[in-house]
């Protein structure tokens, strides 16, 4: 009776053995290994996406450093003397009929339109009301205009020639380089270039419009 409990033992244990491993490397093979892989291919990609916007932000980080400022010219023709341009420009009174947003000037110093003066300059946007200091670093009347205007974001300079180049015919050339007030605005401000451009000539054309409806009394 022992020897046979014995033959059964020797027998039994192999094919449990045997049966255990299969069910282990089946459910390696079933829910392991696919796991693994999966784990593999979500740290790659996990690794592969935090790369990538890892140099985005670098990319977007060197573009400041190399573009600092954004620099963009706009030149308009009016058909009115360089006299009467200016006085349209130079009138404070009339700046809410072509400088979009507009709302009030204050003086800080000096006299308007005068080199040295400063002013404080309420512009509302979006309904937003956004305050901005110009200051005035050159004046020649009727044919040149340099200022700056300052908020906490930036810091536009901008240079304003009247030519009139044949008469009652004035070309107006506005040159901006604005330079934003920290790295991140310095990066998103190359890629709004266009929209400051276009929105300086159509400040431009509000300009010509209003001059060409001699509004003011010559």
């Amino acid at each position: 009776m022992q020897d046979s409990g014995h033959r059964t033992q020797d027998y039994v244990l192999p094919f449990v053995w045997s049966y255990s491993r299969i069910v282990v490397q089946s459910y390696c093979r079933i829910i392991v290994n696919p796991y693994l892989r999966f784990m593999n291919f979500t740290t790659k990609t996990l690794l592969y996406v935090i790369g990538f916007i890892a140099t985005c932000f670098l990319g977007f980080y060197v573009i400041g450093l190399v573009k600092p400022s954004v620099t963009y010219e706009s030149t308009i023709v009016i058909n009115r003397s360089a006299k009467q341009t200016w006085q349209v420009f130079s009138n404070k009174d009339l700046m809410s009929q072509w400088m979009p947003g507009f709302v009030k000037i204050e003086t800080i110093k000096g006299e308007a339109m005068s080199k040295g003066s400063e002013f404080k300059l309420y512009v509302k946007e979006n309904g937003q009301d956004f305050i901005m200091t110009e200051k005035v670093l050159e004046v020649i009347p009727e044919q040149y205009y340099e200022f700056e205007l300052e908020n906490g974001i930036l810091i536009n300079h901008i240079k304003i020639q009247f030519k009139e180049n044949k008469p009652f015919t004035t070309e107006i050339t506005q040159t901006s380089e604005v330079y934003a007030q920290n790295w991140f605005f310095r990066s998103l401000f190359v890629f709004f270039k266009s929209q400051f451009k276009e929105q300086d000539e159509k400040t431009m054309l509000a300009l010509k419009k209003l001059v060409e409806m001699d509004v003011a009394n010559y």
